[in-house]
């Protein structure tokens, strides 16, 4: 079971349905389109350097090779063989995180303005430092993630945001992505490359990303799905958001049931205020099978039926009551999109082609003994 599959992947599924090179299908008049230009076009090349940088000798005539080996084995479902080996790792997040990185950053941007982490006000007194946001990242190893919070921090202080708080994100995997990730660390918070001849000036004016630290990470590599409910208290129980990203409908592929299981006591576990945000194929169908046939249901249904179940269908699920005192469902759905087209914008140089980004996103809180407007 892996946490990402990449994009125009030629197994014919409902997933692969979201072309990531098409324009908008005329039969999808409801697809809105996402504003990269919120992000500077400056900001978005950086965050594309990070990864060149990181893996400078990936981009040789051996990549072409190495991706088709990912790609078969991610047709077959074999696991192992895709996500088994360094090389495929590197690959892998060489090839296909560079654009989803570009995408989560507009997401994060957009979302953390939303929720409310971080906000246009004064920053404290040096004494008061404000606590970190604390953000789980699901099936988040292969560094797309992490690269664009790195990002979203770098964009929202540039827009004036409170330039103090800092992030601390954990990524949850199955596959060893450890030393991608901090490769990928060591790019944002280091100064690019430059020439030693370099002008005084130039010199100057090469800085990180960001500083080491405000963006903190850590990694466990772990399979979601065999995860104990001590496990995932322990991950999400603190944590201000959640994030699973291109990650829960493979989850549905492998076990409808497990899946809702995990879904069950992260929210079960997370504390009032906080969030989860998924970020998924537009759409994305699971099979149900009941009664020896099988039925096709929208991911965001079978997400919004777990997310938002009362009181009862929860006990009997988890054996806890997951309704407020006022008998409304402690979680509420702040944000539901179900066809949105992040595209990349021209100027953008890196030696793959970047590939423009489908998909559906939709933000639950947990409102319970939150203060509802």
């Amino acid at each position: 079971m892996p946490s990402k599959r990449p994009p125009n992947r030629s197994k014919p599924s409902v997933a692969s349905q979201a072309n990531r090179n098409a324009v908008p299908p005329d039969d999808d008049p409801e697809a809105s389109l996402a504003n990269p230009a919120v992000i500077s076009l400056a900001l978005q090349q950086l965050t594309l350097n990070v990864f060149r940088k990181a893996f400078p000798d990936t981009f040789n005539p051996e990549l072409a090779n190495t991706l088709q080996s990912v790609k078969r084995a991610l047709f077959e479902r074999d696991f192992m063989t895709a996500f088994g080996d360094a090389a495929h790792l590197q690959a892998y997040a060489a090839r296909w995180s560079p654009s989803r990185a570009l995408a989560y950053t507009l997401v994060f941007c957009e979302a953390l303005n939303t929720i409310g982490l971080y906000s246009k006000v004064p920053a404290p007194a040096p004494s008061n430092e404000p606590e970190a946001m604390r953000i789980v990242c699901l099936g988040g190893g292969a560094g797309a993630e992490l690269v664009a919070l790195g990002a979203a921090v770098k964009s929202l202080r540039d827009e004036g945001q409170d330039a103090r708080r800092s992030i601390e994100m954990t990524a949850v995997d199955i596959a060893a992505w450890g030393p991608i990730m901090e490769t990928l660390f060591q790019g944002l918070v280091t100064p690019p490359p430059i020439s030693k001849y370099a002008a005084a000036h130039v010199v100057a004016a090469n800085v990180p990303l960001i500083g080491p630290t405000d963006l903190r990470y850590s990694f466990i590599q772990r399979n979601l799905l065999d995860t104990s409910p001590e496990e995932v208290a322990n991950l999400v129980s603190g944590a201000d958001l959640v994030t699973i990203f291109f990650t829960l409908n493979e989850l549905y592929s492998t076990s409808m049931a497990k899946t809702n299981t995990l879904l069950m006591r992260i929210k079960k576990n997370m504390a009032p205020g906080s969030h989860i945000l998924v970020v998924d194929s537009a759409g994305s169908y699971a099979t149900i099978t009941l009664n020896g046939g099988e039925k096709n249901y929208p991911m965001h249904w079978l997400l919004d039926h777990i997310m938002l179940k009362e009181k009862d269908g929860d006990k009997k699920a988890e054996g806890e009551a997951s309704k407020s005192k006022s008998g409304e469902p402690s979680w509420t759905k702040l944000q539901s999109e179900e066809s949105t087209w992040f595209r990349i914008p021209e100027g953008l140089k890196y030696p793959p082609e970047l590939e423009n980004m489908r998909y559906q996103l939709h933000l639950y809180q947990n409102s319970k003994d939150v203060p509802q407007p």
